[in-house]
């Protein structure tokens, strides 16, 4: 199939001439005094040969070891073994769970219990997606329910 020899390197090169086989190249390193093992499957025993020597002559100073980083699992491995879950995040049109804060139809937990709204306004804002009630002082936080009771009546009547 081909004129020449074919050598076939680990590039797929193909050897043309005595100069380019590999015997030739393994003799001329060695030749130029540089460490060649016979056969790849040598390669382990020749490094830790010369690795020893060097070691023994003074010129190569061992280190100790490191241990090498941790690398985070993946979120989606870790997931599938169980050892984490998604948090959860519940929304729905009346609250949302997402944030830092629990959020009812938009406003702050902290915010309803501070603006003191009331029974009245925390229906209203959960049922009608927004306050229905005009700020009172709090002597009339019983209006309030009476008032927001009487929406949700007259709402449900209409419907």
């Amino acid at each position: 199939m081909f004129a020449t020899e074919v050598q076939f390197g680990h590039a797929g090169s193909v050897a043309n001439s005595l100069m380019e086989t590999a015997d030739t190249k393994n003799a001329a390193m060695k030749a130029a005094r540089i460490v060649v093992p016979e056969t790849f499957e040598d390669l382990s025993d020749v490094l830790r040969e010369t690795y020893n020597v060097l070691v023994a002559s003074g010129a190569v100073f061992p280190k100790p070891e490191r241990e090498p980083p941790v690398i985070p699992m993946d979120y989606k491995w870790a997931q599938e073994l169980g050892l984490i879950r998604k948090p959860a995040a519940f929304i729905s049109t009346i609250s949302d769970e997402r944030g830092q804060e629990l959020l009812y139809a938009g406003m702050r937990i902290t915010d309803v219990f501070k603006e003191d709204i009331g029974l009245g306004g925390v229906v209203s804002s959960l049922w009608f997606k927004r306050s229905l009630m005009a700020p009172r002082p709090p002597s009339t936080s019983g209006l309030k329910c009476v008032h927001l009771y009487a929406q949700c009546l007259l709402f449900y009547s209409i419907s």
